[in-house]
């Protein structure tokens, strides 16, 4: 049966039954008006559509969440192909404070169900992965697998990383990433997800499918009932682990604060506080899950594909406040999205003025879209209002040396010396800068500095230092220099080949660096 049907079926029964709003109503009704295709207005569900706005103003924050959640996600599908009607109720909404509280909301777990999977993935790969490999290698190295000492050591340091790992987790929550979505995307196929009403309904542990239960009736519902999930992720692993474990081994996973001290109206109230606090969480969780797991998933367009910038949409525009600028500028960025939140950050400075933090937000964001000229200007604002901070001397230093303008990086770098910040980088960029804009003396005396440093030059330090004996007539030397390099960076000469165009600026020939590239060749 077409999935249209199906909710047209959901919309009547709901209505006839009772006709109480309820976020059960709630996403009924969306589910109807989201299955319009756009293509003929005198089709679009005027009726469905009224009642979800009509609710975005309810008492009940759940069933809020899910109207205006709905009337945005409907906003970004179809645009300027809505009626009148909705840039009114948008503007009548920017009235209501709380309502613009939410909208932040919105933005900010739209944004996390988007990027939710790759994060889990990212964070697994790069933490998780990494602890186990680096165990594994140091056991291999070390060839004592079964001595007590090395267990210790190898469990101390798999600790340290383990509680790295646990801190970007907490971080990620806190963000609002969604930490069940991997486990869900496992548990989804069971019978209860076969049907449709079964996706938009409250946790109830008396549902037909959980019929079963028996002994484990009281336990499943205090444990899942007192978690911090969605009711899809509640179902999932209620109906799973009714499957699976005994009523014992439920028991044992209830926390002690739960079983304890708390009664059985104390937990139903946390329950429902709970649900209230992350309405709009628990919302996009919901969303998220239909569209990109259920049956139907291929029957309708998926919300989550068409883009997370609720600014881009000019109906929302009463909505976008100072608040709502900030903080989705911060979560933007540290979902790594750059281009959006620098046009979030020059709005806001536009109305409140150029703060540091705003600037130096803005100035990351540049740097990630490789616009250096603009990042330039915010950091040497930055500059004249702290002259004293060496990090930011340091970084408008690099900055002019990106735009090629040297002798004003020298001054920066020749600062940071004097007042012995950040010594060795200090050296490098001036014997660059010396070379480049040829005072070959200075850049020579400063690649010694380099060549003489306690712990060794690194291969670009060698490379660099190659260049500048080569320009003060020393080809011999810049070849041992350029042999020398190869050995430390086996990189088949890419990084010698680079500096080809640089080099030419410098007054070499082309021919002479072919000729060099040759010399080099033969003596590795």
């Amino acid at each position: 049966m077409p999935l249209s049907v199906l909710l047209s079926y959901l919309f009547i029964d709901w209505h006839v039954r009772d006709g109480k709003p309820s976020r059960y109503a709630a996403y009924v009704t969306f589910m109807n008006i989201w299955m319009w295709d756009g293509k003929d207005s005198a089709y679009f569900p005027q009726v469905q559509t009224k009642l979800l706005m009509k609710w975005v103003e309810h008492e009940d924050r759940q069933i809020r969440a899910v109207a205006l959640s709905g009337v945005v996600l409907m906003v970004i599908r179809y645009g300027d192909k809505l009626p009148e009607y909705f840039t009114d109720a948008f503007n009548q909404w920017a009235e209501i404070e709380l309502l613009k509280e939410e909208f932040i909301e919105v933005q900010k777990y739209l944004l996390t169900s988007i990027t939710g999977l790759k994060m889990q993935k990212k964070l697994h790969d790069e933490v998780f992965d990494k602890i186990h490999k680096e165990q594994q290698i140091m056991r291999e190295k070390l060839g004592i697998e079964d001595d007590e000492d090395i267990r210790i050591e190898i469990a101390e340091e798999g600790n340290k990383r383990m509680m790295s790992f646990v801190q970007k987790l907490n971080d990620m929550i806190q963000d609002g990433i969604d930490m069940n979505i991997s486990n869900f995307a496992t548990l989804h196929k069971v019978d209860f997800f076969k049907e449709l009403r079964n996706w938009f309904m409250d946790f109830d542990i008396n549902h037909p499918h959980l019929q079963n239960l028996g002994d484990k009736k009281k336990i499943a519902e205090t444990l899942f009932g007192y978690a911090e999930m969605c009711d899809l992720d509640k179902y999932a692993f209620t109906y799973v682990v009714d499957k699976i474990a005994s009523a014992e081994s439920l028991a044992n996973k209830i926390p002690h604060q739960v079983s304890d001290k708390l009664s059985e109206d104390e937990i139903k109230a946390h329950i429902l506080g709970e649900r209230q606090k992350n309405a709009y969480r628990y919302t996009f969780q919901t969303l998220f899950r239909f569209f990109q797991f259920s049956p139907w998933k291929d029957h309708t367009i998926n919300p989550f594909r068409l883009g997370p910038f609720l600014t881009d949409h000019s109906i929302l525009a009463p909505m976008i406040t100072d608040k709502f600028l900030w903080e989705s500028a911060q979560l933007f960025i540290k979902n790594s999205f750059f281009s959006h939140p620098a046009a979030y950050l020059r709005s806001w400075m536009q109305r409140n003025g150029q703060s540091d933090e705003a600037l130096e937000l803005l100035a990351h964001c540049y740097k990630y879209l490789g616009e250096n000229t603009e990042r330039m200007e915010c950091l040497m604002e930055l500059e004249n209002r702290h002259p004293h901070n060496m990090r930011m001397v340091q970084e408008v230093g690099l900055c002019l040396i990106q735009a090629k303008r040297y002798e004003e990086a020298l001054q920066r770098f020749f600062h940071l010396e004097v007042t012995n910040n950040y010594l060795h980088g200090s050296a490098r960029a001036i014997a660059w800068c010396s070379m480049m804009t040829g005072n070959m003396a200075r850049a020579k005396r400063y690649y010694q500095k380099l060549m003489d440093w306690d712990g060794g030059p690194s291969w670009e330090d060698v490379l660099n230092a190659g260049h500048c004996a080569w320009l003060n007539g020393n080809p011999v030397e810049a070849s041992r220099l350029y042999n020398k390099y190869l050995s430390m960076h086996k990189d088949n000469l890419n990084a010698f080949d680079n500096d080809h165009e640089t080099l030419i600026s410098l007054g070499l020939s082309a021919d002479d660096i072919s000729l060099m590239r040759d010399t080099i060749i033969s003596a590795s």
